[in-house]
């Protein structure tokens, strides 16, 4: 059951899987995301798979589920594709669902690892089993080994796309040879804990450079999420005279507490670095989604822009 829009990867492609392999896939075919109407079909139909798109549509869903007793015995394997799940999302997820595997996706070319939690697990982030065909490279494409503090690029080998086509370019950037391996780069940044574990900080495409300091919107906006009074977030860089770009959290707070920059700052400490702490925030009635789920980035700046 892909909730993604057919217009989009994150709802073609697992529907073209399943009809290929003689599977049935089932649609909601609502203008807007009705949490409990879809858990219903999900369980009535005996949906075994379900696709959704991070927190957007994962927390409504979630948070319906926690409420509501619904019967997804039939339920083995609910994927994130496209956006990364905030801590607090999966944890309730894997607490009502406890025999069923989540998995964070990408839809970058050859998605090349996901992001897998299983029964029993505690989360602290979105990490990744290593394995021989996942790796995390520098900004000079050798691997990172275990341990290392820095922050490099998630690259997959093995069943990969021969290319983009006719763009030379844009292949060079995102395919890469090393030490006779072929990988694809996927676009997401993340490290390597002394058990070899990957843990992915960011999805690589909201990058801020404040004051020199690379600042990944991702990892800000799980924190966030974590705060009380804050319903959903995206962070984003704000064009600024001084920092280059100012760590900027645009906030749909929830209704029953105040959200104040203060507080913010106050939540974020020693959860962040000093840098990654927004230095402004701006509130609004609700955070604007693509059709697949995905947060609007550029509505985001947007607002953030014009209210600084």
């Amino acid at each position: 059951m892909p909730l993604a829009r057919p217009y989009h990867p994150a709802g073609q492609w697992p529907a073209w899987m399943a009809w290929f392999a003689g599977g049935t896939v089932v649609f909601d075919a609502s203008a807007t995301l009705r949490p409990h109407q879809i858990l219903s079909t999900a369980a009535e139909t005996g949906v075994t798979m379900l696709l959704t798109t991070g927190d957007a549509m994962c927390r409504p869903l979630a948070e319906s589920l926690a409420q509501h007793s619904v019967d997804l015995s039939r339920l083995t394997r609910w994927v994130s594709s496209g956006a990364i799940w905030s801590n607090d999302v999966k944890a309730l997820l894997a607490r009502l669902l406890p025999t069923v595997d989540l998995f964070d996706g990408s839809s970058d070319p050859g998605a090349p690892a996901g992001s897998v939690a299983t029964m029993g697990w505690s989360f602290d982030e979105s990490t990744v089993f290593a394995h021989g065909d996942v790796a995390v490279l520098d900004d000079q494409d050798h691997p990172i080994g275990a341990g290392s503090p820095v922050i490099g690029r998630l690259a997959g080998a093995g069943h990969i796309p021969l290319g983009f086509y006719r763009d030379p370019k844009r292949n060079a950037r995102t395919f890469v040879e090393v030490a006779s391996k072929r990988y694809v780069m996927s676009g997401a940044r993340a490290t390597v804990d002394s058990n070899g574990r990957i843990h992915i900080v960011d999805d690589g495409f909201r990058t801020i450079n404040t004051g020199g300091e690379r600042v990944f919107g991702q990892e800000v906006e799980s924190i966030l999420r974590q705060m009380p009074g804050v319903a959903d977030v995206v962070v984003v860089g704000v064009d600024d005279a001084y920092w280059g770009e100012r760590v900027t959290a645009v906030i749909q707070p929830d209704r029953s507490t105040r959200v104040s920059l203060d507080g913010v700052s106050s939540f974020c400490q020693g959860r962040l670095a000093s840098h990654k702490i927004p230095k402004s925030i701006v509130l609004v009635d609700a955070i604007a989604h693509h059709p697949d789920g995905q947060p609007d980035d550029g509505w985001a700046r947007i607002q953030a822009q014009s209210a600084i």
